[in-house]
């Protein structure tokens, strides 16, 4: 069962979407009450099924600027966008609304000329099967041709196709990608991109979690063929290619930037991590690549190909087994810089898929913060840059709170993750929202008074501390199914005491 989570920082309030095999993943801003932006000025909504019975027919009959919300529930459709800069979006979030192909098609096409302006929001999308000829299939999930669309808030999963892109393909796209859940999606045959497939785009691919997918051939994450796409801030972890790149796979003219990511868990025979080749020439920095596998010989982390120029400009990475686990082909160029690391990053538990720093990680602080577009926040949405310092990876170090559990049933017993430093003391409170947030020397809060609060214990050497307790009697929140949740690390007097992000745990009972 899965659970929305909300997390405010500053006067930002994020939706995330937690699942239990990996860490929660935000949306852009929305309001606290209902899970919904605010519809823009000038825009008419309408609704499904109140206003149109199904997604397709509101697509038909509203112009350019509109807004459909789509109720919860699930949709037995294969829709496109027909050219129109419209923003669909679920009103309930990807949980609780689904896009279901039925393995008829693609699930959810711009192929005609669409902008940033078309946006697809809060959908759960699968069960699609690549579309295409006789012998050409492409894009299970999500099918972006000469469009340059918005996707984001989604969990594109379960989607197949034979040759490119099981759950997205871009084909001569600028699309935006961002705060996905893309997971366990095929590709069969000799194909290759089976989360993401690039060929001649400049997606910008940020802050999603890509992971699980799986190919018979190459770029079981993301494929960038003849593309310079803008990869930061993802969590890549656990797809298996047969060849060609676990995580990524750069080929043909591309030059993309790749930075702020998190490579880990994926495996492939040449490159587990990152597979580069065909005069590609892609520039790697602020990322960790750790765990990921290939045979002997055939680069672990890193593969440069054997036979045309290639070449790799990294710094600032943290490379597990360092240059041992790069393989560097006769034609290829390794830039290698002289900020790089070999040291485990000590993750807070990749076991469960939880890849947030502790606080000892040799990853933190050495992050280059003079590179140009360097993103504000990190893939959850706390700042990227603390102090004049970034962390390496998706995550950046901060005072947070989050939880792992697969949504609690009633009387459940959940752990929630408090961050924060060494020796300090954690409470954690739960009550009623206020809105606007409370402004404190600490920081906003977001519970109105009364407060019920319960101390949670000190944060250990990890900077991490797991509290298990139970929703009902834990919480004392038995009428409620939202669970507004803040913590205070630290307290009154104490140096660096600091209120965390807002947490909302829904409980379907």
């Amino acid at each position: 069962m899965a659970r929305k989570v909300w997390i405010a920082f500053g006067s930002i309030l994020f939706l995330y979407v937690s699942y239990s095999t990996f860490i929660d993943a935000p949306s852009p801003a929305r309001l606290a009450a209902g899970g919904q932006e605010a519809p823009l000025a000038g825009r008419t909504t309408f609704y499904v099924p109140d206003n149109y019975a199904t997604i397709q027919e509101a697509i038909d009959a509203v112009v350019n600027g509109d807004t459909v919300i789509v109720r919860a529930g699930s949709y037995l459709e294969n829709i496109t966008f027909r050219g129109k800069n419209i923003e669909v979006k679920s009103e309930a979030g990807p949980q609780h609304t689904a896009i279901d192909g039925n393995l008829r098609g693609t699930v959810v096409s711009f192929h005609a000329g669409e902008g940033p302006g078309a946006i697809l929001d809060g959908f759960s999308v699968s069960n699609g099967k690549g579309s295409g000829g006789f012998l050409d299939e492409f894009g299970g999930g999500i099918y972006i041709s000469d469009s340059s669309p918005t996707v984001r808030n989604c969990i594109v999963s379960g989607n197949t196709a034979r040759d490119a892109g099981g759950g997205i393909c871009c084909v001569s796209s600028a699309a935006i990608i961002e705060y996905n859940i893309i997971r366990n999606n095929v590709l069969t045959s000799f194909s290759t991109g089976a989360g993401i497939y690039c060929y001649e785009s400049s997606a910008t691919i940020t802050g999603n979690i890509i992971s699980n997918n799986s190919a018979d051939e190459g770029a079981a994450g993301i494929y960038c063929k003849d593309s310079s796409p803008a990869i930061i801030n993802n969590i890549i972890a656990g797809n298996s290619a047969g060849r060609f790149g676990g995580g990524i796979c750069c080929s043909g003219s591309s030059s993309p930037v790749i930075a702020f990511n998190t490579i880990t868990g994926n495996s492939s025979s040449l490159g587990g991590g990152i597979y580069c080749g065909f005069h590609a020439s892609p520039t790697i920095v602020n990322c960790i690549l750790w765990n990921n596998t290939a045979p002997p010989g055939a680069g672990a982390e890193i593969h440069l190909h054997d036979y045309f120029p290639t070449t790799l400009d990294i710094d600032y990475c943290d490379v597990g087994g360092g240059l041992t686990s790069v393989y560097e082909g006769p034609s290829a160029t390794l830039n290698w810089g002289s900020h790089m690391l070999d040291s485990d990053p000590l993750f807070a538990e990749s076991g469960a898929g939880d890849f947030h720093l502790t606080f000892g990680s040799p990853c933190r602080d050495v992050a280059d913060v003079s590179i140009p577009g360097l993103p504000p926040f990190d893939f959850e949405g706390d700042p990227r840059v603390v102090n004049n310092r970034a962390d390496l990876g998706a995550d950046q170090f901060y005072f947070h709170l989050y939880s792992m559990d697969d949504g609690p049933s009633p009387a459940a017993d959940i752990d929630i993750r408090i961050v924060g430093g060494p020796g300090m003391a954690a409470t954690i409170g739960t009550g009623t929202l206020q809105d606007p947030p409370q402004q404190t020397p600490f920081g906003d809060l977001y519970l109105a008074p009364p407060i019920k609060t319960l101390p949670a214990g000190t944060i250990p050497g990890t900077g991490v501390l797991i509290l298990s307790l139970n929703v009902d009697s834990g919480l004392d929140m038995r009428a409620l199914e939202i669970y507004p949740v803040q913590a205070l690390v630290g307290a009154p007097g104490v140096p660096g005491t600091t209120l965390t992000n807002l947490l909302m745990l829904e409980v379907e009972r």
